[in-house]
């Protein structure tokens, strides 16, 4: 079984269309649908994207070594980045550190789990 952590983020309360209750949602909807074990999830609320330092993200960069998942899991890239460059180079230092997989659901179309 394939195994995955959650990283969820909204900035201010006018971005109601990404909740934090609806981003969990949607992730949890795509686990169980795939049959990917959710070991963990990580919430930045408040914090804006436009910086990699956010509390949760650091912690969740911390906790790939624990958890070892196949799988970042997030709704959408701008979730996880603002800044397309820092965000790209975060994620792949990431992927290549962990051997992980970062996933915004509603962006992709084939998962191989």
């Amino acid at each position: 079984m394939k195994t995955a952590v959650a990283y969820y983020r909204i900035s201010t309360r006018e971005q109601s269309n990404y909740s934090i209750p609806g981003q969990r949602q949607s992730v949890e909807e795509y686990t169980k649908r795939l049959g990917i074990k959710l070991l963990a999830e990580y919430e930045d609320d408040g914090f804006s994207a436009s910086s990699m330092n956010r509390p949760a993200w650091q912690k969740m960069m911390k906790g790939l070594r624990r958890h070892k998942p196949d799988y970042v899991l997030s709704t959408r890239y701008n979730r996880m980045a603002r800044m397309a460059a820092e965000g790209l180079t975060a994620v792949e230092n990431a992927e290549k550190r962990h051997g992980c997989l970062f996933i915004a659901i509603e962006e992709v179309s084939y998962v191989d789990t």
